[in-house]
């Protein structure tokens, strides 16, 4: 029974041998994961801060874009207006051809 329980002790001590030996292998690769973790972490928040900053561009684009809409659209108003007199001016000239002829 005594070798039994020496067989025992051995395999059990190389069995926690063999897991030590992969636990030592494991850790050097995990603390690589989590370095390589923490570097993708920081490059994903210069990532952020670059989409941040063309956000900003992009609205402040967005802003002009609709500024010069606006300038454009007081444009198209006032030419309206002016188109408007003109017409009336054209019609209104018929008229006024008349009464000189009828005055001559």
């Amino acid at each position: 029974m005594v070798d039994t329980i020496d067989d025992r002790v051995t395999s059990l001590e190389r069995r926690v041998s063999e897991w030590e030996g992969q636990m030592g292998f494991l850790l050097p690769l995990t603390k690589q994961l989590h370095r390589e973790v923490i570097a993708m972490n920081e490059r994903l928040g210069q990532v952020e801060i670059k989409v941040d900053r063309l956000e900003v561009k992009v609205e402040n684009l967005d802003a002009k874009v609709d500024r010069g809409f606006s300038a454009m659209l007081e444009q198209f108003k006032k030419v309206d207006e002016r188109f408007e007199l003109l017409e009336a001016q054209v019609e209104a000239l018929p008229r006024a051809v008349a009464e000189i002829i009828a005055k001559k």
